[in-house]
């Protein structure tokens, strides 16, 4: 959760809401189709220029209600700090952008557990699971299939 904190509070409050709402719930807590994928990666190059401006020390690290973090506190800036989260998405939509392209199927881009047993579960997931989601995202909770 500490990426989706850096971009809420330190990236993008002043973007336009349907923007905004790209990172906030539909990658947050659904999925990104492939035609809102290249408006998402520009959200997210903001988000990590604006991040490299600010210490880790801007994050507050004991929030109610946070799990103790191991990304590495040592790594000076917040973008650095969760560099490989943004990393992972532009693998991850360069990936389902030549899976459409070569196959004509649409793969849904969304922030999963990575443990391969969640990963497992997650695949076998519904998209209406996710549309139909309110409150925390499934990668939170620990819920079941149903």
């Amino acid at each position: 959760m500490v990426l989706f904190d850096c971009i809420r509070l330190h990236a993008i409050p002043t973007t336009p809401k349907a923007h905004r709402a790209l990172i906030d719930d539909r990658l947050f807590r659904r999925y990104l189709r492939s035609s809102e994928l290249d408006v998402a990666a520009e959200m997210l190059r903001l988000a990590r220029v604006k991040l490299s401006t600010l210490p880790v020390s801007s994050i507050d690290w004991a929030p109610e209600g946070r799990i103790e973090s191991m990304l590495d506190r040592a790594a000076g800036d917040l973008a650095s700090l969760v560099g490989r989260y943004f990393e992972a998405f532009d693998r991850c939509s360069e990936s389902a952008k030549l899976f459409l392209e070569t196959f004509n199927i649409e793969q849904p881009v969304r922030a999963i557990r990575s443990d391969t047993a969640w990963f497992a579960w997650e695949k076998c997931r519904p998209l209406e699971a996710y549309e139909a989601l309110d409150g925390l995202p499934f990668w939170i909770e620990c819920g079941s299939m149903d």
